[in-house]
């Protein structure tokens, strides 16, 4: 459904672009084709990323290499679910809160990321669409993070409700009252290093010359040493493959 979802957007965003680089004039030409293009040495631009498992944020600095490729260095934090997590709910309680049953560890990913961004087609009037492919390495740390839970005691009707880390041998669905604030178990986090790797299509589209607005959806793999334990109750994963959306906006400069 989340694939289906990101790959609707990505068509809905892009079609005006299209008809916008369909325009012609009576001649056969372009309309409002710029004669003179400045180029910017540097730009800065940050923005929100929707993948297939998840959502994050992301920052990134561009420095030119040549007039149709620019050096990337970028930080990005996501967060990554399991394939295996369906929310749940008590019930028995009406007003309980929902929670991922088996869930045992939230896991985050932050990415230092060192690429590149090559020109494929350039902007060639203010209005239109400079399409570009990027791809970026750099080490994936993976954080996890326990769950914590609202657990009711000592039968329904519960008495009372303490706050407690989720452990598979004595929450059930019939003691569970739902989750906890996610603020709790931060003091916890484990770190998983790893490696990363992304590759993906850039379509920057801003009317603005200095200005920077755009589009770029690919795919992301992360690696790690070993499992990452997310999950009590099922297998867990090692490897983790997602199709992504990342929507960009900055500023480009002249040094």
């Amino acid at each position: 459904m989340i694939k289906k979802l990101g790959i609707f957007i990505t068509l809905a965003l892009l079609l005006p672009f299209v008809s916008i680089a369909q325009e012609k004039t009576d001649d056969g030409g372009l309309v409002g084709t710029d004669d003179t293009q400045v180029i910017y040495s540097k730009e800065r631009m940050g923005g929100i990323i929707f993948h297939s498992s998840g959502w994050g944020l992301n920052f990134k600095w561009g420095k030119n290499k040549g007039a149709l490729k620019k050096r990337l260095i970028g930080l990005e934090l996501v967060g990554m679910k399991h394939p295996k997590e369906y929310k749940s709910f008590n019930p028995y309680y009406e007003d309980s809160k929902g929670y991922f049953y088996g869930k045992q560890n939230a896991f985050y990913i932050f990415r230092p990321t060192f690429g590149q961004r090559h020109v494929l087609f350039e902007k060639i009037r203010k209005r239109g669409v400079e399409v570009n492919y990027v791809w970026a390495l750099g080490p994936s740390v993976g954080l996890t993070k326990p769950v914590y839970l609202e657990i009711g005691h000592p039968a329904i009707p519960y008495e009372y409700i303490s706050v407690e880390k989720y452990d598979s041998n004595e929450h059930y669905i019939d003691n569970i009252f739902g989750k906890a604030p996610v603020t709790r178990g931060l003091g916890e986090l484990k770190m998983h290093p790893g490696i990363h790797a992304k590759f993906g299509f850039n379509f920057e589209y801003s009317p603005k010359n200095r200005g920077i607005k755009a589009i770029e959806t690919g795919m992301t793999f992360d690696a790690y040493a070993e499992e990452v334990p997310i999950m009590a109750l099922v297998d867990n994963q090692q490897f983790f493959f997602a199709f992504y959306i990342n929507l960009l906006y900055g500023k480009k400069y002249f040094r």
